[in-house]
């Protein structure tokens, strides 16, 4: 628990990599982790993480649910390389192939299974307006 409380606050440095191999997790050369990232501490050697990719602040990567009456479930989270996991994300169960960048604040449930090399992955929120601006909006287009 103790180093899971330190790599949660470390910037993400070499040093921060070599722990989580300590801890089970398998990282790839060139891989950046950011503060604040949590990488599931109960089953780490089910988190594969390839080349050249970066975490971003505040992503969680959880291998396990809790099905109830004792009972969890585990799955494999395999990240391929180059890819960009944005800041904030959630990622299940579930293989990122290469070159994949997610949008900040993107959840992935193992409900995907596998995310196709080279996507970018995320929605397109809404634009907001004003309520003038929207009312403006009307009267030019009646």
């Amino acid at each position: 628990m103790i180093l899971v409380a330190v790599t949660f606050l470390m910037k993400g440095t070499p040093l921060k990599n070599r722990v989580f191999r300590l801890m089970g997790v398998h990282i790839g050369r060139n891989v950046e982790i950011m503060q604040m990232a949590w990488l599931d501490h109960f089953r780490p050697e089910l988190i594969f993480i390839g080349d050249n990719t970066l975490i971003g602040a505040y992503s969680r990567f959880t291998v396990h649910a809790y099905e109830g009456q004792g009972r969890f479930r585990y799955g494999i989270i395999e990240v391929g390389k180059n890819c960009v996991i944005g800041a904030g994300t959630g990622i299940g169960p579930m293989l990122i192939e290469d070159n994949v960048r997610t949008l900040p604040g993107t959840t992935l449930s193992p409900y995907l299974v596998r995310v196709r090399a080279g996507s970018v992955v995320g929605y397109n929120p809404p634009p907001v307006k004003l309520p003038e601006e929207e009312r403006q909006a009307r009267t030019v287009e009646t």
